[in-house]
This record gives structure tokens, sequence and C-alpha cells, in this order.
């Protein structure tokens, strides 16, 4: 399968999934698949690799799309805080959230990587989040 032919299929692949905005471009290489272009949220950065990364000949996927939110992050730090305390399997006394416009810094501990992976997961939920910097550690 040639290059042109993987960009083909990657384009129609991202025409298909109902996730990925049109603002997304596709550049293929030496069967290297990148994406660029901007979204308002990561769910969609994330669904445009996970619709392209296993057609076949794709050796694999350099996703260079960004987060550019349409909405004002007013209020990130709070939400996000409300958020935390909600979800049974984090324990938020020990995450600190700092909120510097649409970024987001992660500091503190958890105990598991799945309670690391579901903090961040909850910063990407929050309206606004351009950046989620995740500096947590993993206790124990």
């Amino acid at each position: 399968m040639t290059d042109t032919d993987i960009a083909r299929e990657t384009g129609l692949a991202l025409q298909r999934s109902v996730d990925v905005p049109d603002a997304v471009k596709v550049a293929v290489h030496n069967r290297v698949v990148t994406l660029s272009g901007a979204v308002a949220w990561q769910y969609q950065r994330q669904a445009a690799t996970h619709a392209v990364q296993y057609l076949p000949g794709v050796a694999s996927v350099s996703n260079l799309i960004e987060v550019r939110p349409e909405i004002e992050p007013a209020g990130i730090g709070p939400a996000i805080r409300a958020a935390l305390v909600r979800h049974a399997g984090v324990e938020a006394s020990r995450v600190d959230v700092d909120v510097e416009g649409g970024l987001v810094t992660l500091t503190g501990t958890v105990l598991t990587w799945a309670e690391r992976r579901a903090v961040e997961d909850a910063c990407w939920s929050a309206p606004g989040v351009a950046v989620v910097e995740n500096e947590l550690r993993i206790a124990g």
C-alpha cells in the first residue's frame, strides 16, 4: 500500500468519524500518518487517532492536533475540583489543581495509574481546557 493509498483511506476514515471535525488535516510519509489542525475538545483529538491508527498500511500516527476551546475558561478550577470530589475512584484531597487560562496543571499524589488517568480525564471534560499538564505522582 502506498502513502497515497493510506492518505486516501485515512481521509475517508476521518470523514466517517462523527467526533472528528473537518478542521483535521492529514499528511502521510513513509506510512506514518501525521494529523494536524485544531479542535475544540480533547475527545475530538483522541477520536482522530482512534479513527486511523489501525488502518491497513499505517505504521504509526503522530497527532499534532491542538485543542483550542471555543468557550472562555471561566470557573475551570471549581468545576474540576467538584468533578474530582464526585468521582469515587479519586482521593481528591491529595490532588492539587492549578488553572491559568486554559492550562490546567495537576500535582500531588494518587494511588494508581488508573486514578491518575481518571483525574486527567476529569480535567479534559471541563469546558475551556486547552492543555492538561499531568504531574501527578503514583504513591506506593
